[in-house]
């Protein structure tokens, strides 16, 4: 890990550098094949160099990762709507190219090194720079018995990644992932069960809007969502979607001609319904809301008052960049915190040689 940010750069520079050459290919500029192929830029023969220790036949943990070919470095990857694919959004950067670049990974194939990887999609993200990156497996990894699931949720980006204050969304993404990844993790089973905070019956909670604020002037999308459950990317549907008031265009057609794309629950995601259900039961009267008053409550609510942690992370970048110049007016002591927060976090961490770099 002490690595990891010079590694992290590296890549992701290459990354950028192919995809704005446009013509080189991102396996045949492998680090391994540096020194064969003449397609290789000079900015990328650098970036190479740089990866040799890590990436070289001689290196350490190449060979430690290669011991087994049969087998797996990587036991379990487990994800939550990633958008890793296409940077930082243009609302945010101003179309500024050491911004966009400052978060983001152009491969979406799965490497065959990992056993299990598990992603938790979102149907109702419309925003065009948080497109999800799903997983794609390859024939190799195919061979090797690898196991790949991708499954489609009810919510926004925030709703399956988590962040908002009312969490039913997210509380039902993180209990399908302990459910497959529970035998290789031990988790402490009675706290779990204990965080949903119900305001609504399972499943019921409306998404919230992503595209507000500076996300109103994004660019809209609508998902591309599956139709069938094919062996690239091995796509389902969650039980708990088909609880909404309403579905996003053609997915109940497309549920009607292949109901096997809806998935049952697994024993744990049964055991914590149940347990939302009777935690409704004994709430105060008027606690919780039912699915229709949830919608009419989403219609009216143009503005969403949450505050993400990628919001926070956005603003502290842009002060680093403008010199930090403060804004007349009464700071509280959470934005004080928070403030203190992230510029820590920009000079002593990881991240923050990574944000540093891409400043430059």
């Amino acid at each position: 890990m002490d690595h990891f940010a010079t590694l992290f750069v590296a890549y992701q520079k290459r990354g950028k550098s192919e995809d704005q050459d446009g013509e080189t290919n991102f396996w045949e500029s492998s680090p391994r094949s540096a020194y064969t192929n003449k397609h290789v830029t000079p900015e990328i023969a650098k970036l190479n160099e740089q990866l040799a220790p890590w990436t070289g036949p001689q290196a350490l943990g190449l060979q430690r990762a290669n011991c087994r070919p049969d087998g797996y470095s990587v036991k379990v990857l487990g994800v939550f709507d990633t958008v890793g694919s296409v940077g930082m959004p243009e609302e945010l950067t101003l179309h500024d190219d050491k911004m966009k670049t400052l978060f983001g990974f152009p491969d979406r194939l799965l490497g065959h090194h990992v056993e299990r990887a598990y992603q938790a999609l979102a149907l109702n993200e419309h925003r065009a720079d948080f497109d999800c990156a799903r997983f794609e497996q390859t024939e190799e990894g195919r061979k090797k018995g690898q196991v790949l699931r991708q499954c489609w949720f009810t919510g926004s980006h925030c709703d399956i990644g988590g962040g908002y204050e009312e969490h039913d969304l997210s509380d039902i993404t993180l209990n399908w992932m302990i459910s497959n990844i529970g035998d290789a993790l031990s988790f402490d089973y009675p706290y779990v069960i204990s965080l949903p905070r119900p305001t609504a019956v399972w499943g019921t909670q409306a998404p919230h809007n992503s595209r507000t604020g500076i996300f109103a002037l994004s660019k809209e999308i609508q998902r591309k969502l599956p139709t069938v459950t094919n062996d690239v990317t091995y796509e389902v549907i969650h039980s708990s979607v088909l609880e909404q008031v309403h579905l996003v265009p053609n997915l109940q057609e497309t549920i009607n001609n292949n109901p096997n794309l809806v998935v049952p629950l697994l024993p744990w995601e049964e055991q914590v319904k149940a347990h939302w259900e009777r935690k409704l039961a004994h709430a105060p009267q008027g606690a919780a809301l039912t699915a229709e008053r949830i919608q009419e409550n989403e219609s009216q609510a143009h503005h969403h008052h949450h505050v993400s942690l990628f919001h926070k992370a956005a603003d502290a970048v842009k002060h680093l960049k403008g010199g930090d110049q403060e804004t007349e007016g009464p700071r509280d002591a959470h934005s004080q915190y928070v403030k203190a927060w992230m510029g820590k976090v920009a000079t002593e961490s990881s991240v923050g040689r990574m944000v540093e770099e891409f400043l430059k």
